[in-house]
């Protein structure tokens, strides 16, 4: 398996967190199916859509809005970084997991703080996100 594979099957593991906490981003009911990134046999990342189910795929190298992507700017930017670990190695920032600064007024994700513990603690098992200087995720 090349190292391509062995990192999407990480970044497969946070999506993986992802899907089973809050909102269930990355998760469709209906269709009982979880998204999920993949590698070709060029090294090209594809993503595979929650909703989509007849093989449709994203391809992740491609500037602006993504055919057969369901979700929003925030999740886009996620699998963007993911995508960037799969290619490079780089750790991927801990800040797209929050805590967020709440005095916005915002819970970015509406997951709220409990399901965001949740999942800031299963995706620094993957040891992928780079924690802060401070220590914080």
């Amino acid at each position: 398996m090349s190292i391509r594979h062995e990192r999407c099957k990480k970044a497969n593991q946070i999506i993986q967190a992802i899907s089973e906490h809050g909102r269930r981003f990355f998760y469709s009911e209906r269709n009982n199916q979880v998204a999920k990134l993949t590698v070709d046999e060029r090294g090209l990342i594809y993503f595979y859509d929650e909703y989509y189910t007849n093989g449709e795929r994203c391809y992740t190298h491609t500037k602006g809005r993504w055919k057969n992507f369901t979700g929003g700017g925030t999740m886009k930017r996620l699998i963007e970084a993911l995508r960037e670990y799969i290619r490079t190695g780089e750790p991927i920032n801990s800040m797209h997991f929050g805590p967020w600064d709440f005095s916005w007024g915002r819970d970015l994700w509406g997951y709220g703080d409990e399901e965001m513990v949740k999942v800031r603690e299963k995706v620094m098992l993957t040891g992928i996100v780079a924690q802060s200087e401070n220590g914080e995720i």
